[in-house]
């Protein structure tokens, strides 16, 4: 009878052991196959579809642009995307300081005194002679010259 137990036992702990093992195989081998899973990822928002992968890699290029020690100000043609763009580039741009454009959707003048403006999703417009500007995924980056406080 005792040997019936623990059979009976063995079998059932094998049954659950070869369930969790098929699983765990199943999720790493089923959306790799089905190309559902992309591993290349740019941004940690790239499997969502939020919308902040673009912003992510939108700022992390500017990033290259805005020297150390700069101000430099968020634009976007909506505020809530303004406001996004603006606290993912305070983290992403340590070295520089944000004066922001906008703040929770209402504007603010400190954006005007900022060196650098990033423009998210900018439309292709010619600069004026004072400016310079730089073509980046999702944007631009622009230099005003004479801004700083």
């Amino acid at each position: 009878m005792v040997a019936e137990r623990i059979t009976r036992q063995t079998v059932v702990a094998a049954l659950w052991w070869f369930g969790v093992v098929l699983s765990v195989i199943t999720l790493f081998v089923y959306p790799c196959r089905h190309g559902e899973i992309d591993l290349s990822l740019r941004s940690p928002f790239d499997n969502t579809r939020s919308g902040h992968a673009e912003q992510w890699i939108f700022l992390s290029e500017a990033a290259h642009n805005v020297p150390r020690g700069m101000t430099f100000t968020v634009r976007a043609p909506d505020r809530d995307i303004e406001m996004s763009l603006f606290m993912m580039a305070v983290g992403l741009l340590p070295e520089a300081s944000p004066l922001p454009s906008s703040y929770y959707g209402q504007s603010t003048e400190m954006g005007d005194r900022a060196r650098f403006v990033l423009e998210f999703e900018a439309p292709g417009s010619v600069q004026a002679p004072e400016k310079h500007s730089a073509a980046i995924t999702g944007g631009r980056v622009t230099k005003r010259w004479a801004t700083e406080p």
